[in-house]
């Protein structure tokens, strides 16, 4: 069992012995799948007998039990389930539109203050979007400690994902060792995690529909997801649970922020910004279309999505090119299995290496490079290929964020190679981190006005933000 950079060298198994392999490790059996043919057969057509999560030690002593990535199957997985469905589908995504267009016209404003701190105003857009969405907080910094403590939480729950990555998970005992004691330093780990999980599901939940700004923006209201949950718990005839259901609440809220958050879209934006970097002629394709459908008096909405066909396949080619979850989230059988003639043990881990399906030669040309054209043909999106999100658990509402970060972004601002201490352009090769959540280890690049009439439609935005409005 490879120890880091799992994904590569599980791909190398699957590789030599083909798509489906099987690892034993002390006390456990995994199974791991390297295509999206197998991805699907078994996590897809096999949900029943699939849909169980590993639950090991280090998931409960870090108190990471209650994200709906690591919890088991049953009621309380089926209520979440049914809760995201709710608020979360895609006839059900259209009323967040306006809160998100809303910090559109901000984020730009902090890159045409300060574009060498785009990667701060990355994390801004989609914190403050997601904590207005998901609780009604507004800020307007992302050095706030609410957010600085959200982030650490979401940094414990990653290490937790990954899987035999601490020794109590193959000798369960030593969760009973203390803290001193040689060896034992992932207790320590878990007590400052214990302490910042309990921070994610409750601080934001208790400061809901409050204002954290400094300035004076006025922000598009919306109805929160906490409210809606809310709402939706008092009709329930389980009202004699109440406990239940109202951690239930604050789970799922908090699940909703740190998924959309961690899992994609910061670590997806930072990646999209380095390919066009890399890869100019796309930039230029895609400021052409802008140019064509938005023009240079306005900033793109969601009013232009279906128009902006090469932006759209920009965020899907960035989805599969940068897998921010290559490994996704371990699953676990519940019975004795059988696939392909194979016998599969009731209890195995099953681990789907995304990474290896989004580089599979067999369904993506040129796997290496970042192409976009590669989701068009005859000028509208490809049904025939694969959608990466089917694969690397996207959505439809992580990738309509993304799409308004990259518009909006590609609109005002040319994006081009970081410099050295010459003036010299700077080739960055992309390397991913270690983790289960996998970050572009550098992303740096330059990011400058498009043209002076772009500053002045940036700041004609956010005139119309301040409060009173002006006329």
């Amino acid at each position: 069992m490879p120890t880091t950079r799992q994904w590569l060298g599980l791909a190398a198994l699957c590789k030599e012995y083909g798509d489906i392999i099987h690892l034993r490790t002390p006390g456990k059996d995994f199974i791991v799948l390297g295509s999206a043919a197998a991805v699907s057969e078994v996590l897809e057509k096999r949900t029943a007998n699939s849909s169980d999560r590993l639950i090991g030690p280090i998931v409960e002593l870090s108190g990471s039990d209650w994200a709906l990535g690591l919890l088991p199957y049953g009621q309380r997985w089926r209520d979440y389930r049914r809760a995201l469905w709710q608020h979360f589908h895609p006839g059900a995504i259209v009323k967040y539109r306006p809160a998100q267009e809303s910090f559109a016209p901000l984020f730009l404003k902090k890159l045409l203050d300060k574009p060498e701190g785009y990667m701060d105003h990355i994390r801004f857009v989609f914190s403050a979007t997601l904590l207005k969405i998901v609780y009604g907080i507004d800020i307007d910094d992302d050095d706030l400690e609410i957010v600085r403590n959200i982030r650490e939480a979401v940094e414990g729950i990653s290490e937790c994902f990954v899987p035999g990555k601490f020794i109590v998970d193959y000798i369960p005992i030593l969760r009973y060792i203390p803290e001193w004691f040689p060896g034992a330093g992932f207790q320590k780990k878990c007590v400052i995690w214990r302490m910042k999980q309990e921070i994610l599901k409750n601080v934001p939940f208790e400061q809901r529909n409050t204002s954290l700004c400094k300035s004076e923006y006025v922000m598009a209201s919306c109805t929160t997801v906490v409210d809606q949950l809310l709402a939706g718990v008092t009709k329930r005839d389980e009202l004699d649970d109440a406990p239940y259901w109202d951690e239930l609440v604050k789970s799922i809220a908090a699940v909703v922020y740190e998924g959309e958050r961690a899992i994609q879209s910061v670590a997806t934006m930072q990646s999209t910004l380095l390919a066009m970097s890399l890869y100019p002629e796309v930039q230029q394709k895609a400021q052409a279309e802008l140019d064509r459908v938005v023009g240079p008096g306005c900033l793109p909405n969601f009013a232009d999505l279906d128009s902006l066909v090469y932006i759209r396949a920009i965020v899907k080619e960035s989805i599969r090119w940068h897998t921010v979850t290559p490994l996704g989230i371990p699953h676990r059988t519940v019975e004795d299995d059988f696939f392909r003639g194979y016998f599969v043990p009731a209890g195995s881990v099953i681990i789907a290496n995304s990474w290896a399906c989004m580089r599979d030669p067999n369904v993506y040309k040129d796997p290496e490079e970042f192409c976009p054209d590669r989701f068009i043909r005859d000028g509208r999106l490809d049904p025939d290929v694969l959608d990466p999100a089917t694969i690397i658990f996207g959505s439809g509402r992580r990738q309509s964020m993304l799409f308004l970060s990259v518009a909006s972004t590609l609109h005002v601002f040319n994006i081009s190679a970081p410099l050295d201490n010459d003036g010299n352009a700077i080739r960055i090769e992309p390397c991913m981190s270690d983790g289960a959540l996998s970050y572009l280890e550098d992303c740096r690049c330059t990011v400058k006005l498009r043209s002076p009439e772009a500053a002045a439609l940036v700041e004609r935005e956010i005139a119309a933000m301040r409060y009173p409005p002006c006329s």
